[in-house]
Order: C-alpha cells, then sequence, then structure tokens
C-alpha cells in the first residue's frame, strides 16, 4: 500500500509539472465558458489530476470529479480543495448518477485516449446524465494528423507516442475517424460551438442539450 501512494504521488507530480502547463490555457478557457455559460452543477469525467476540476470549484461551482483510476487525484484531505468539490473514481462508461442530475457535463482530453469502441457509452452516458437544458463540453485535439508540419502538431505527436503503443493507436484512430466532430455527428448532434484551444489544433466542443438554443457549427 505504501509503494502504491508512493507511486502515485510520483506520478502526480510528474503529471503537473509536464502536462499540465502545457494545457494550462485550455483548462482556462474552460472556466470562461463555464462562467459564461452560468451552470451551476457540473460533472467532469475524466478528472485525472482534479486541477481544472479544482480550478472550477474555486468560483464556488458545485462540482462533482470522477475518474476511471485514482492514480493522479490530490490528497483528499487537502486544505487546499475547495469545499464545492467532489472526486472519486467512477467509470465514465457507467456513471453512478440519476439521469439529467447535471446541467453542465465535461470532459478533457479523455476520448482520444479510450478505445473506439469505448467512445460512444462515455457520449451516451454524458447525455444521460445532462438536464433538459444543460450543455455539453469537450476538450480534445483537433487537427488534420497526417498533413499538420507545424511545430504544436509535431509536439503533440510526439507526446502521443510516448504516452505507449495502445495509448498511440486511440489516438491516431481518434484523429483518422473524425474525432469529436464526427462522434457528435453519429449521436445526431451535429449542431456546437468550436472554441479553438492549443495553436488551434485543439477545441473546446459546446455543445447545447435540445432545448430549442441556436448554435453554429
Amino acid at each position: 500500500m505504501a509503494d502504491r501512494r508512493l507511486h502515485n504521488r510520483l506520478t502526480r507530480l510528474t503529471y503537473l509539472l509536464l502536462i499540465e502547463p502545457l494545457l494550462h490555457g485550455a483548462k482556462q478557457r474552460v472556466c470562461s465558458l463555464v462562467g459564461e455559460l452560468g451552470k451551476s452543477r457540473i460533472l467532469e469525467i475524466g478528472c485525472g489530476t482534479c486541477v481544472q476540476a479544482v480550478m472550477i470549484a474555486k468560483r464556488g461551482i458545485q462540482v462533482t470529479a470522477v475518474d476511471l483510476s485514482d492514480e493522479l487525484f490530490p490528497p483528499p484531505l487537502s486544505a487546499r480543495l475547495p469545499p464545492t468539490l467532489r472526486f472519486f473514481q467512477a467509470d465514465g462508461r457507467a456513471l453512478p448518477f440519476r439521469d439529467r442530475e447535471f446541467d453542465l457535463v465535461l470532459t478533457s482530453m479523455v476520448l482520444h485516449q479510450m478505445a473506439p469502441a469505448g467512445r460512444p457509452a462515455l457520449l451516451g452516458e454524458m447525455g444521460r446524465v445532462l438536464r433538459a437544458d444543460g450543455t455539453l463540453l469537450i476538450m480534445d485535439f483537433d487537427f488534420p494528423l497526417e498533413t499538420d508540419r507545424g511545430w504544436p502538431a509535431r509536439l503533440i505527436r510526439w507526446i502521443e507516442k510516448m504516452a505507449g503503443r495502445e495509448h498511440h493507436g486511440n489516438f491516431r484512430n481518434f484523429m483518422a475517424t473524425g474525432g469529436v466532430p464526427a462522434l457528435l455527428q453519429s449521436f445526431g448532434a451535429p449542431q456546437f460551438s468550436r472554441h479553438p484551444i492549443l495553436d488551434d489544433r485543439g477545441a473546446i466542443f459546446e455543445v447545447p442539450q435540445r432545448d430549442g438554443r441556436e448554435e453554429g457549427g
């Protein structure tokens, strides 16, 4: 048990030092969107280090954050954690929540990591727990994988390759099959707003629940 706790702490520290700085601007943009949308009960799926969840909860918003693994979670009794945050281990493909429990459901940099068969289940659960007037926010990569030779795209490809064969294979499949827009289209949700991040190599897709609200695709 002690070895596992030490491993988790080292893994979290590595992630905080190497990966989180690259995503900081994108996560700030998510926080801005959450504020603009005025939602009060938020679920984040695939929270990882909980950095994004903490950023939102510090605004006084109720945030529930879950991840398939607790490997990157912060110490649960840390004084730095806002009281409006709760986090625990749960599978995003089978969420332990009631239908329409949240008015905003968020996932960041999760879909490209998943095996293709798991992505529809995750999106299905996101829609199930979202209220009728709610909003999905989905952050992920969005650029032409094979033709983009800019340095941001090169860095992304290198990081994804270093993450391991399975992860890299899932990433390449995600990009080759059209990424988030294609997944949304398959779920009958073609209307969304695209907010560019990562020098336009990624995007936050704002997807309203079908409530008559107009959006640009």
